[in-house]
């Protein structure tokens, strides 16, 4: 008699144990392989320095909201240079895969999967892949190992390239293209000061 209302009881905790690691949300930390970290209250603070002077740029996650079926991390960026702050929405799939709400469209961002060399149909017609991996970036925030180059190109335009460097633990890092560089100078990501 005993034995079967021990055998519902394993079944029915297994069930639940099964349920619970299946529907988990995914630590922000780990969400984008640690490359693009989603956390509200996570800020960056860039700099992009011209001839004329030195610019900054911040980024910060300011909420959730929900769009279509997916929710989104809001980013509000603000820019010296920009008369009002604007938003970005990103989410990823907890896999590695970072997604953008583009014009109201999920569209892939980066796939931190990918191969050296392998490249996906990003947002709004840009074609990206991953350029390089495992090295050392130095920008004035500090040095950051295992490293990723994503490597963006916009085809219908000339001179439209993008290289964007992130650092598990810190996200983006540095961003290279006709704009300039510009560099990460601090943050605090999932309640770590960087800088």
């Amino acid at each position: 008699m005993r034995r079967p209302k021990i055998c519902v009881v394993l079944l029915l905790s297994s069930g639940l144990i099964y349920w619970a690691c299946d529907h988990a949300p995914t630590a922000p930390e780990t969400a984008g392989l640690g490359y693009f970290p989603l956390q509200v209250g996570n800020r960056w603070t860039y700099s992009l320095t011209y001839p004329s002077g030195t610019y900054w740029l911040k980024h910060e996650i300011v909420g959730i909201t929900t769009i279509g079926a997916h929710d989104y991390f809001v980013f509000r960026r603000t820019f010296d240079l920009a008369v009002q702050p604007d938003t970005t929405y990103y989410r990823t799939d907890g896999r590695g895969r970072v997604f953008i709400n583009w014009q109201g469209q999920d569209a892939l961002y980066i796939d931190f999967n990918r191969g050296v060399g392998e490249s996906w149909e990003s947002y709004g017609e840009y074609i990206a892949k991953i350029n390089k991996r495992n090295f050392q970036s130095k920008v004035p925030a500090g040095r950051f190992q295992n490293s990723i180059e994503v490597f963006f190109d916009y085809p219908p335009a000339i001179d439209d390239e993008l290289w964007e460097v992130y650092a598990p633990g810190a996200g983006r890092v540095e961003i290279r293209g006709q704009i300039g560089i510009i560099q990460l100078q601090s943050a605090v990501v999932n309640g770590v000061e960087i800088n």
